[in-house]
């Protein structure tokens, strides 16, 4: 199946370990597109009360396109080494280049890039926010809730290394000169 309609996707919850998002999910062989709404009448919100998500990281990078409302995001380090196979933010068990940095917000057609390995979190003003994510698809890890199946973050960490050799020895080229790039990540 190649087309398919938003309404007739059932929805779920996105990440319930760090957030209140529910939505629907669109996913492939390498991407995974998500239709992601936040909501404040839901049982869990952030631990200062807000709607949003709480600091997390996850190995995928990942685009958020603004469709409703106003983003507030802060970035607290890149994760260096983690201990075990959580992404939720324990600094107990992982080694970070800390970095916190002011909040910044977007609004209806902006766009967020938020780097792989990356801590973040974000709240939505108003108690209610409505986005497009755009992740890369990892095998073996869970979107929904963060885990690795056996032997799949070691063989993920060793492909992404010789993913970023590729993408350094292959420089993309591109017929046109106005285009943004991101980089970051492990």
């Amino acid at each position: 199946m190649s087309i398919v309609n938003w309404k007739d996707i059932p929805e779920t919850m996105i990440t319930p370990g760090y957030s209140v998002a529910r939505g629907k999910t669109i996913y492939g062989n390498m991407l995974l597109l998500q239709q992601v709404e936040f909501r404040g009448n839901v049982p869990q919100v952030r631990k200062d009360g807000e709607v949003g998500a709480n600091m997390h990281f996850h190995p995928e990078e990942q685009i958020f396109i603004i469709l409703k409302n106003k983003l507030n995001i802060r970035f607290g380090g890149k994760v260096k080494k983690v201990e075990g196979d959580n992404t939720h933010f324990d600094p107990n068990k992982m080694e970070v280049e800390s970095s916190e940095q002011e909040w910044q917000s977007a609004g209806p057609g902006e766009v967020c890039y938020i780097p792989a390995y990356t801590l973040h979190e974000a709240s939505w003003e108003g108690g209610y926010g409505l986005t497009y994510s755009v992740k890369a698809r990892i095998p073996g890890h869970s979107w929904y809730d963060e885990s690795w199946q056996p032997g799949a973050r070691d063989d993920w960490e060793r492909h992404f290394k010789n993913f970023r050799k590729l993408n350094e020895k292959y420089k993309e080229t591109v017929p046109w000169d106005k285009v943004i790039k991101f980089e970051g990540g492990i």
